[in-house]
């Protein structure tokens, strides 16, 4: 069951969070609602899905998954294995909750019983995505992208001290299509056939920055919004209709054909910046 928590002001204030989708943002609040009394929870995007938006039929469980990754790549949160089941921990929690409440006896394991891993994957968890990116022990190193320099993200430790507004908390640039880029990350989390990863980060950057030809022909510049949607309805059909693994696209291969164009009117989804919230 679901404790009160104390959320402070900074939160909202936070310059790590402000590089975050709206969305993602209030997906970490209610994170922090579904920890245990340790900050720690059941890293399945399902679960995490009906519990901090049961009435929002537009929230997907896919976009709760991309939410997590981003918050995993940005340092507020580390997702770790232990057998079949993904965890997260919310990072620095006791120097934000301690003083709320008496704490209780840990629900879930703590990080040092299992292993690190970097994202959950489109299907959310990590029994129900053997096909996605796992990570040995600890963080390792991440995968270079390709592309213009945009922002690149600090430690988890800078990234969340204390709510800090007195020093830059994401440095200025990052690669567009590395998994520091948020909306490739968003993109990958719900591509449900996680094959090429580096070859989707090339066309990725491509079609996004409108650079380079494909079969000849100069490549259209497309709102990265509009390929997530596009991505998002293709993986709903693909699990919708039970495709078999083998028919199911590439990401190079998809993002290359415009598949997203395949799609019924897959609208950009705004998501990130002053009045792009779904809300909005």
């Amino acid at each position: 069951m679901a404790r009160i928590r104390t959320l402070k002001p900074g939160f909202f204030k936070s310059r790590s969070l402000a590089k975050l989708p709206r969305d993602a943002r209030l997906t970490f609040a209610g994170m922090w609602c579904e920890a245990d009394d340790h900050g720690r929870g059941i890293a399945d995007a399902r679960l995490l899905k009906g519990a901090i938006w049961p009435l929002d039929d537009d929230v997907t469980f896919l976009h709760v998954s991309a939410h997590v990754d981003m918050l995993a790549a940005t340092g507020h949160i580390r997702l770790y294995q232990i057998d079949d089941e993904a965890y997260y921990e919310v990072v620095k929690w006791e120097q934000h909750q301690a003083a709320a409440y008496r704490r209780g006896e840990a629900k879930y394991p703590p990080v040092s019983a299992g292993q690190e891993i970097e994202t959950l994957g489109s299907r959310g968890s990590v029994q129900e995505s053997a096909t996605g990116t796992q990570s040995s022990a600890g963080t390792g190193n991440r995968e270079q992208g390709t592309g213009k320099h945009i922002s690149r993200s600090t430690s988890s430790t800078e990234a969340f001290e204390d709510f800090q507004l007195d020093e830059p908390l994401i440095d200025p640039t990052y690669v567009i299509g590395s998994d520091d880029d948020p909306k490739f990350c968003e993109f990958w989390a719900a591509v449900p056939k996680k094959d090429g990863k580096d070859d989707a980060r090339a066309a990725w950057a491509k079609h996004v920055q409108g650079k380079g030809t494909y079969k000849g022909q100069p490549i259209k510049q497309t709102d990265p919004d509009v390929i997530i949607a596009g991505m998002l309805a293709y993986a709903e059909r693909v699990r919708r209709d039970g495709t078999e693994r083998k028919h199911i696209k590439m990401a190079e291969g998809w993002i290359n054909g415009r598949r997203w164009e395949d799609e019924q009117h897959p609208e950009p989804r705004p998501m990130q910046g002053a009045g792009s919230s779904i809300w909005d």
